[in-house]
């Protein structure tokens, strides 16, 4: 919508001008009424600081008198004349009749006066029997417990003030000031001073002005000073302490302050009219209204004429700037010019250009892989999409590839990352030299790449001997820093619509293809399939059960019982996951472990597993002590993770299982990549009293290498040796031959998978530990190994 200036035909220095003029006037107008609420404010709170100053210094010098008064009374009290006096007259007695009475009489004599405040000294006993006061004066059954200060002293160890009070002799107010007087641990009496008002209030005179008013009340209301008469206009006790408010009495606006006396508790306010205190404001409210309208009407002409000049190319350079947004577009208007507005010209002629080129680079680096200059993942998909686009409702087919590096983990982790990188670059230069012209081809994420290819029907059929073709190609070795590495790859290629109706069904169809050619053993070209479609799907449908196994309670822990061969008892027992699926059963771990992997839902599993075994096991040897340990199997992600003693250390401690009767079984293939990783981890679990068992030994391709470097405490034989050891003299050799290994290592042995007598005799034979296997036990759910075990003690 076009503004009141466009209206006006106004150009735009004339705009210019007016919005200047109109800003100036604002701010002028927010200077003055600044400028003027700032003296408001500095005059308020100057009246502020002085009606708190008054009145502070008011209440000081009230406390002040007080407590000297308060200190001549605790030195009294402290007085040992005082103690002895009170400790050697009873209530009864004639107090006269004290020895230390004519020196006590004289001192309080003596402290009346030398001070004039000081009405009248006294002291008086706990019981209240008598009082004597200074020059003589004595009084005898006196209730002095039935004055208004007596209860509060009787319980303090400080002096007290009381209220305000018509001294019955003098007639005058009086506070009196009270302290108690100690000895052997117990109140003895009272000192006190009697102070006559009359003797301090003068002071308070040269506090009060003809505009200032003060007034000072008792914390019960009683007014103790108000020459003004204040007091009847205002509630000064509704006033808050410290803070300055308005107030209005007989019809005129004060500002007013109160603070309270310490100790004493009083209030003292003072008040000040605030005509007289404002007064000077409208004064000068008058005089800047002047001052600003002149200087803004001189200001406002200089710069109308001043801008009417500098602005006189802003019209055309905005022409400019707008033709700028077209790539190569240079500006002309006002280079030339020697000021500022040419060198916001020929800024601005610059940054056009730099503009141009910055967006240009983001966007091919957002679109583009920044090691191999390859397009990346976003790149890709986009891709993808247009293609399943444009072959919608024709006769073409979209073949997608994933191009995965054979053993580029191992090559990476043996050379290093540079290495890696530099291979990875070597694999991307030969893709795009080996594919037509027409094909797409990115790095989809870390070793693998993709092809994208847009052909017709017929063209697809043939598609096989072009990827073979291209398979060998890339299979060829790679020079990297001057090193020859050997290395294949393996293809994973799915088809639209064929084999997917969309972008992620693609997708998914070509990783599927690309995980069983690894699983198949790489270095081969992989179609989708119908079966892997139907596989792919058993795997979803095992995927997404899993998600919801553990809230259900699904998953279970069935538990294998070992077997000493020395005594015959059972010694220990294996925990084994095992899932009771809804609609296939009960499923062991190789059926569904593998799909958690690849899903990422592993941990959730190790760390229920790791738990229930902890849980479980401690409830098993609460009911059956002799079951000495409980084995449970860790991973390798487990053992790369440095928390996890420290994690076990917790659940033991939550679970009151003690740590000699754990027992954690590894792997030689759990350990096989990160050595040194699992070397701390296990001596660290060591450390808290875990024991720890090799799992599966001699399966691996490096077990006594192991046996050297880890702490392990018990070799479990793999069940294929002791399933053939019978029939088979060799493996008889064998068997017997790492019995004694691990004896000589100072370990224990335990043999999986024992099936038959024989096989439990000839251990028996070779001083075996321990055995586990069908003719033992099969693994059972808790339940029923806790009868198993019931059974057997019978």
């Amino acid at each position: 919508m076009p503004g009141w200036t466009d209206k006006l035909k106004i150009g735009l220095t004339g705009k210019v001008v007016l919005a200047v003029l109109a800003v100036v006037l604002v701010l002028l107008c927010l200077l003055g009424a600044v400028a003027t609420d700032r003296y408001e404010a500095y005059l308020t709170e100057h009246i502020e600081h002085e009606l708190l100053l008054k009145s502070e210094l008011t209440a000081l010098d009230l406390s002040k008198r007080l407590e000297v008064n308060a200190e001549i009374a605790v030195q009294l009290a402290e007085r040992p004349i005082t103690e002895a006096f009170l400790t050697g007259t009873s209530q009864s007695e004639d107090p006269t009749g004290n020895p230390r009475y004519s020196e006590l009489n004289a001192a309080l004599t003596e402290i009346s006066e030398n001070n004039e405040s000081i009405g009248s000294v006294w002291v008086t006993h706990i019981g209240g029997g008598f009082m004597i006061a200074d020059h003589g004066q004595v009084v005898e059954g006196t209730l002095v417990h039935r004055r208004p200060w007596f209860a509060e002293a009787s319980g303090a160890y400080r002096p007290i003030y009381s209220q305000p009070y018509e001294d019955l002799l003098t007639s005058k107010t009086t506070i009196s000031i009270v302290h108690p007087v100690f000895g052997d641990d117990r109140r003895l009496g009272f000192v006190g001073l009697d102070i006559h008002l009359d003797a301090i209030l003068p002071v308070l005179s040269s506090v009060q002005s003809y505009e200032q008013q003060l007034v000072i009340m008792t914390d019960e209301g009683a007014v103790v000073y108000d020459p003004a008469g204040l007091s009847g206009e205002v509630d000064v006790l509704s006033l808050q302490e410290g803070e300055v408010e308005e107030i209005r009495a007989d019809g005129e606006r004060l500002f007013a302050e109160r603070v309270v006396v310490p100790d004493l508790g009083w209030s003292v306010a003072t008040a000040l009219p605030a005509e007289a205190a404002l007064r000077p404001i409208e004064q000068l409210r008058t005089f800047s209204l002047l001052l600003w309208l002149s200087g803004a009407a001189v200001m406002l002409l200089a710069l109308a004429a001043a801008l009417k000049y500098l602005l006189r190319d802003i019209p055309i350079l905005l022409t400019d700037i707008r033709r700028a947004e077209n790539p190569g577009h240079r500006i002309t208007t006002a280079v030339g010019r020697n000021d500022e507005v040419g060198a916001i010209a020929r800024a601005v002629d610059r940054f056009a250009g730099l503009i141009h080129n910055q967006v240009q680079e983001m966007n091919h680096r957002a679109l583009h892989d920044r090691l191999t200059g390859m397009p990346n993942r976003l790149y890709i998909e986009e891709e993808i999409t247009a293609a399943i686009r444009e072959a919608e409702g024709t006769d073409e087919a979209v073949v997608i590839a994933f191009l995965d590096l054979d053993r580029f983990k191992q090559i990476n982790d043996m050379s290093g990352h540079a290495f890696g990188d530099e291979l990875l670059c070597r694999f991307g230069d030969r893709l795009r030299a080996s594919v037509p012209s027409d094909a797409f081809v990115g790095r989809f994420s870390g070793d693998e790449f993709i092809l994208l290819l847009r052909l017709s029907i017929d063209d697809a059929a043939a598609m096989h001997v072009s990827l073979g073709e291209l398979h060998a190609q890339l299979s060829g070795p790679y020079e990297v820093r001057g090193q020859l590495v050997h290395t294949a790859s393996s293809f994973g290629v799915a088809v639209y619509p064929y084999d997917a109706g969309n972008k992620e069904e693609l997708l998914a169809a070509a990783d599927t293809a690309l995980a069983h050619a690894k699983e198949a053993g790489k270095d081969r070209v992989q179609f989708f399939s119908s079966d892997m479609k139907r596989k792919f799907q058993q795997q979803t449908d095992v995927e997404n059960g899993l998600r919801t196994a553990v809230e259900n309670g699904e998953l279970e822990l069935y538990f294998q019982p070992q077997l000493c061969l020395e005594t015959g008892k059972l010694t220990g027992v294996e925990s084994l996951l095992r899932w009771n699926h809804p609609e296939k059963g009960v499923l062991a771990p190789g059926e569904f472990i593998p799909i958690a992997e690849r899903s990422g839902q592993i941990a959730e599993i190790d760390h229920w597993v790791l738990e229930e075994s902890i849980r479980r096991g401690s409830a098993l040897l609460t009911r059956h002590p002799e079951i000495g340990t409980v084995s449970v199997n860790l991973n390798a992600r487990q053992l790369q993770n440095r928390h996890l003693p420290r994690k076990i250390g917790r659940l033991l401690a939550f679970y009151g299982f003690p740590a000699a009767a754990l027992e954690i079984e590894i792997t030689e293939s759990v350990i096989a990549d990160r050595l040194g990783e699992t070397h701390r981890t296990l001596h660290a679990l060591k450390t808290i009293g875990i024991t720890v068992a090799l799992d599966d030994f001699g399966s691996g391709y490096s077990s006594l290498n192991y046996l050297r470097q880890l702490p392990v405490d018990r070799l479990k034989i793999d069940r294929s040796f002791i399933s053939r050891m019978e029939q088979d003299t060799r493996m008889q050799a064998i068997v017997r031959t790492v019995i004694g290994l691990a004896h000589s290592l100072e370990m224990e042995v335990v043999a999986e998978g024992v099936e038959q007598e024989g096989e439990l005799r000839l251990l028996k034979d070779w001083k075996a530990e321990a055995a586990q296997g069908y003719l033992i036990s099969r693994p059972l759910p808790y339940g029923d190994l806790l009868g198993f075990l019931a059974a057997r003690r019978e």
